[in-house]
């Protein structure tokens, strides 16, 4: 694949979404995000991550001011 055909946006119609398959989607999603924070060590890595993307953003924000 050709980085020119890459995307940075993906838009969903969430209002397309039947409200029982939304829910269950919800369900299996914070089920595995509280496995995934049992691991020794994610919730410190997913905390860096968050924290790098913040400061990215208002890199960024900072640079079209």
């Amino acid at each position: 694949m050709h980085e020119a055909n890459l995307t940075t946006e993906i838009h969903i119609d969430t209002s397309a979404i039947p409200d029982h398959v939304r829910d269950r989607l919800a369900a299996a999603t914070l089920e595995c995000f509280k496995e995934f924070i049992k691991v020794p060590g994610n919730a410190e890595w997913l905390d860096q991550r968050i924290a790098a993307r913040k400061a990215a953003q208002a890199a960024t924000k900072g640079a079209k001011s």
